[in-house]
């Protein structure tokens, strides 16, 4: 748990947490801004406050930040994944400011990087992850802020890279947390972890890829499952995209682990899902995932992994998992829709996959809230979900919607209130009542006219035109609705009323409800078709 948060009066980000000025303090690096960025430094005071601020730059933007001391003089430098393409070298000074910045070329849309030494001669040593230029950039240090730089495919689009003695043979392995496919970074179709197996010198054996969840953004490395051995894991973009009638994005970011072996290979990907799988509404976590990061958190020596935004997964013991929870309730249909809800509880928060059969031959894509057209024939409609886990537990549940075979008929309405033969009172406020019987859920709206002349000429009741309870869920099939008449009138012995069911389109459809009555004329008024009207003689 934590306590409240400190506030330092900056928007932005912190992108790295270092000791920047030697006290041993923890200080942040901090982007602050949107389209002008400026990084600064907010040195700690050891207490979780911060004052004094050193300034390094202004950017159009930053991908990454990363400090380390690249040329050996006990001084931090910056160095920071900025626009076009550039790496740029911030060299430290002993009364806190930064010379002047040094540039290095990286590939297409740097992206992510990390700081280690790859060659054995106690340098520090850069890799930079290539977004578009689908490759990890390495740049070896030869000392005064020079390098010698190499590129080494990845194959899909590298997002995020870190650095780990993976194989226990002592030379420094890379981690590439990768994605593919997708509509210019809208959404992602694949992901991958890839292994970078170092030799030693500056150069890496091919990647081996691991699948993750679509959308690889960010790898980090820990021992994450307690038995001393490194292992991976990554932050996934992942959302599911469907174009339908519903939310677009239909599923949620996620966390992989990969357990190692030791020997540099991985097993198979865990998957957890970041946002929460029973809000289907909701927007959080759906393609937004920024950062992952590593601590102890509650000081039990497992290292615990933190997400944005603001997800905290702490590392327990194995135990035994446990069955998702699938609820179905809240699907519905529409004579224009129908939309499948699966609500899912996990209690180990396993990223569950959704699979949908049908028994009219619908293809339902694999989230948990499709939304298509309507049938066109009629009949019960059965859809049947099932999810899984991903560690042997697979649930299913089926809903079912019944059509009828009138042809599209739609709703029957009769009338209750005025009934026939009755009289109501001109002037007189009057409620207007009948049933509904809509078992296809096909009304959307419904009006009601007026003909004081036995059908000759109609009106509109403007308080009842174009009202009323759209069928759907949670709505009776079989119910009575009302509209109270606010001005009878005028006066007649041969008034009919009809009350008629509209679609979304305005088009009357089912069966009207009709009534004739008598409107008596109010208290001394004139019976129908008279009128009564004042006025003065006048006399020359």
């Amino acid at each position: 748990t934590f306590n409240a948060p400190h506030s330092i009066g900056y928007t932005g980000g912190v992108v790295a947490v270092t000791d920047i000025n030697g006290d041993t303090k923890p200080d942040l690096l901090i982007a602050d801004g949107s389209d002008s960025v400026e990084l600064f430094f907010a040195l700690g005071n050891g207490d979780g406050t911060f004052t004094d601020i050193r300034r390094v730059n202004s950017f159009d933007g930053v991908e990454f930040a990363l400090v380390s001391d690249l040329d050996g003089d006990g001084i931090k430098d910056v160095i920071v994944g900025a626009p076009d393409d550039v790496i740029q070298i911030y060299p430290g000074r002993a009364d806190g400011t930064y010379a002047c910045m040094i540039p290095l070329t990286g590939g297409l849309f740097i992206h992510g990087g990390i700081v280690a030494d790859f060659n054995g001669d106690g340098k520090p040593d850069l890799a930079i992850a290539n977004h578009y230029g689908r490759s990890v950039t390495i740049f070896l240090n030869q000392g005064a802020f020079t390098f010698l730089s190499a590129d080494v495919p990845t194959g899909m689009q590298a997002n995020g890279v870190t650095a780990r003695d993976l194989n226990r043979d002592g030379k420094i392995d890379l981690v590439v947390a990768m994605s593919d496919g997708g509509d210019n970074d809208n959404y992602f179709t694949e992901g991958a972890a890839a292994v970078l197996l170092g030799r030693g010198d500056g150069t890496f054996d091919a990647p081996v890829n691991y699948d993750v969840p679509r959308g690889g953004w960010i790898a980090v490395v820990g021992d994450f499952n307690r038995d001393g051995i490194v292992d991976i894991a990554t932050a996934n973009r992942s959302s599911i995209i469907y174009d339908d009638c519903g939310p677009w994005r239909k599923t949620w970011d996620s966390v992989s682990i990969l357990a190692g072996k030791g020997d540099g290979t991985f097993a198979p990907a865990s998957n957890f899902s970041i946002g929460d799988q029973t809000d289907l509404d909701g927007s959080a976590d759906r393609n937004q995932v920024l950062s992952l990061k590593t601590s102890d958190l509650d000081r039990d020596g497992a290292t615990d992994l933190i997400v944005s935004h603001g997800t905290v997964l702490l590392t327990r013991a194995a135990g035994s998992n446990r069955a998702p929870v699938l609820d179905v309730s809240e699907s519905w249909a529409t004579s224009d829709a129908v939309l499948l809800r699966a609500k899912v509880s996990d209690a180990d928060q396993d990223m569950v996959t959704y699979t949908w059969t049908s028994n009219d031959g619908i293809l339902i894509g694999p989230v948990p809230n499709p939304c298509f057209g309507s049938w066109a024939t009629p009949g019960t409609h059965t859809y049947t979900v099932t999810v899984d886990d991903g560690h042997g537990h697979q649930v299913s549940a089926s809903v079912s919607f019944t059509v009828g075979s009138g042809g599209g008929s739609g709703p029957a309405l009769s009338m209750i209130a005025p009934a026939d033969g009755s009289t109501i009172v001109s002037g007189t406020p009057s409620t207007i009542t009948f049933h509904v019987e809509d078992p296809d859920m096909a009304l959307d709206h419904w009006s009601i006219d007026y003909s004081p002349d036995n059908g000759a000429t109609w009106n509109h009741i403007a308080e009842c035109r174009n009202t009323g309870q759209p069928s759907g869920p949670g709505v009776p099939t079989s119910r009575d609705e009302s509209c109270t008449w606010k001005n009878p009138g005028p006066a007649s012995a041969q008034a009919m009323l009809v009350v008629y069911a509209q679609d979304t389109s305005g088009t009357t459809i089912g069966t009207q409800a009709t009534a004739r009555f008598a409107i008596a004329p109010a208290a001394g008024g004139m019976p129908y078709p008279w009128q009564q009207q004042e006025w003065t003689a006048w006399r020359p």
